[in-house]
């Protein structure tokens, strides 16, 4: 059996993400967070959620270690 869909408001989001919520919704512009409207309320889907962070890590600072090693 499937388990059940959990829904969270843009506090809970807040909270497990640590963010402000106007990050919230930028990266729901910009990143294209995964959202669920409900007439005027917004909900997020937290196993979607879970698989977008999963989807878009990153290494900080890595990256720009690696192209300074390269070009060595």
């Amino acid at each position: 059996m499937p388990s059940p869909i959990r829904l969270l408001t843009t506090k809970e989001l807040m909270d497990k993400l640590k963010v402000k919520r106007n990050t919230i919704y930028q990266l729901r512009k910009e990143a294209n967070l995964p959202t669920i409207k409900l007439g005027r309320t917004i909900r997020f889907d937290e196993a979607e959620i879970d698989r977008w962070l999963k989807d878009h890590q990153t290494m900080q600072g890595f990256d720009d270690d690696f192209a300074d090693e390269e070009a060595v």
